[in-house]
């Protein structure tokens, strides 16, 4: 199993379509875009990394920026702090980090970009 399965399996829900890396151009609004940004391996000396931070990041698309916040914030408050099983990855901790605000004028919507970090141990 792959990390980004675990992210989706976390994030999906039934009142948006959740895509790894880009959405297709025929998607329809809401939707959501995650993709692993950095793979950060634990240093042991002598010994193969066990420990794995993975920082990624989940974007909302959508036309109200209202709505945007709320499926944020839905996203946030489901997976900030989580500690847990997803797809067969153990996870020890995602931590939330960041959220800011864009208008994307060539597809006229919000974007609403957050950053996360996830531990996990193998």
């Amino acid at each position: 199993m792959q990390i980004g399965d675990a992210i989706y399996n976390l994030i999906k829900d039934s009142t948006y379509s959740v895509y790894p890396l880009r959405a297709p151009e025929s998607a329809e609004l809401p939707y959501v875009v995650y993709f692993i940004t950095s793979t950060v391996p634990s240093q042991i000396k002598e010994a193969k990394s066990t420990f794995f931070k993975y920082n990624f990041q989940v974007s909302v698309f959508h036309t109200s920026l209202r709505a945007a916040q709320t499926i944020a914030d839905t996203i946030r408050n489901k997976i900030d702090a989580y500690s847990g099983t997803s797809m067969t990855i153990t996870i020890d901790k995602i931590e939330f980090e960041n959220e800011y605000h864009l208008y994307e004028d060539e597809i006229n919507v919000y974007h609403i970009i957050q950053d996360y970090s996830l531990t996990t141990k193998t």
